[in-house]
């Protein structure tokens, strides 16, 4: 799966993460938010784990947290990938 476009999905409720994409010739992962500071590489190595199972190898990943749980942000990625990929 290839990103051509910048795509979002989340929203900044409590409990949730908001998981924007966009296009690029490197991967970036850039985590923020409520959790970031304890759990930054745990949620580092879920969004990897989603891109590795979509065949994601460039993109730039924004995931914002306002403490979701691990499910809810792999869909959030998810959600935000689809979105942004090729058709």
């Amino acid at each position: 799966m290839k990103i051509i476009r910048d795509a979002t999905a989340g929203s900044g409720e409590k409990s949730d993460c908001t998981v924007t994409v966009r296009p690029s010739e490197q991967l970036k992962i850039d985590i923020t938010g409520s959790s970031a500071a304890f759990f930054r590489e745990t949620m580092i190595d879920e969004v990897k784990s989603v891109l590795e199972e979509l065949g994601v190898t460039a993109g730039i990943i924004k995931v914002t947290d306002r403490g979701a749980l691990p499910f809810c942000m792999k869909a959030r990625v998810e959600a935000a990938l689809r979105r942004g990929a090729e058709e």
